[in-house]
């Protein structure tokens, strides 16, 4: 029980690693009748530019909030000037069900590490600095809890 729990919680910390990690570059082109499209693979009829999606700061910093996070990269064809409105991302239908299976897993996890870290007032971990297992002091159970409850919140609602 104790094993599952650490692995349970090994897993949410390397998916939340991986997350912030995995900026994957979304391909944009526009139609004949001037609608944009996003997708993860470019069309092969007409040429698309690389849209690259930065992940937001994880440490505590507060970053400007004029600042774009999506930078662009022509990859082919001309540069074309676009409204603003023309440049607010719209997901594809694919890219959101990935989004969406990818917020349910999240929830998920979530849900199993605040029921453990509840119901387990004393927990064993491998302390990542040492390499030896010890258990969780009152106030680390409690930041675990509270990253657990926030997390709840912010996947599964």
């Amino acid at each position: 029980m104790k094993q599952a729990l650490l692995l349970a919680l090994s897993m949410l910390t390397l998916l939340t690693i991986g997350i912030s990690a995995n900026a994957e570059k979304i391909f944009r082109w526009q139609d004949d009748a001037g609608t944009w499209h996003y997708s993860a693979t470019p069309p092969a009829e007409q040429p698309a530019e690389t849209v690259n999606i930065k992940a937001p700061p994880t440490s505590g910093s507060v970053a400007e909030k004029s600042e774009n996070p999506i930078t662009e990269e022509k990859t082919e064809g001309k540069a074309k000037e676009q409204s603003t409105a023309e440049s607010e991302f719209k997901k594809s239908a694919e890219v959101a069900a990935e989004d969406n299976a990818l917020t349910r897993k999240n929830c998920e996890n979530a849900k199993k590490n605040l029921a453990n870290l509840t119901s387990h007032p004393r927990m064993r971990i491998n302390d990542e600095e040492t390499g030896e297992v010890r258990y969780l002091g009152q106030d680390e159970h409690s930041d675990w809890m509270k990253r657990s409850k926030e997390e709840v919140r912010k996947y599964c609602n």
